[in-house]
């Protein structure tokens, strides 16, 4: 497994435990696989609005 495929389960695997039901999306240059090595990583990350508290979207 490569650099970019650990960080990659890492993320899910940390989201999926605290956030079960979030859908995640990585997009930008990582995604389509020509980043730079000093790229960002570009995450989307939907949740259900119907249960998140204020506080935890601003935490977010």
């Amino acid at each position: 497994m490569n650099t970019r495929d650990f960080i990659i389960t890492k993320i899910l695997e940390l989201s999926r435990k605290k956030y079960p039901d979030a859908a995640i999306y990585l997009y930008g240059s990582r995604a389509r696989g020509d980043a730079k090595p000093l790229s960002d990583w570009d995450l989307l990350i939907l949740l259900n609005s119907k249960n998140i508290h204020f506080a935890l979207e601003t935490k977010i």
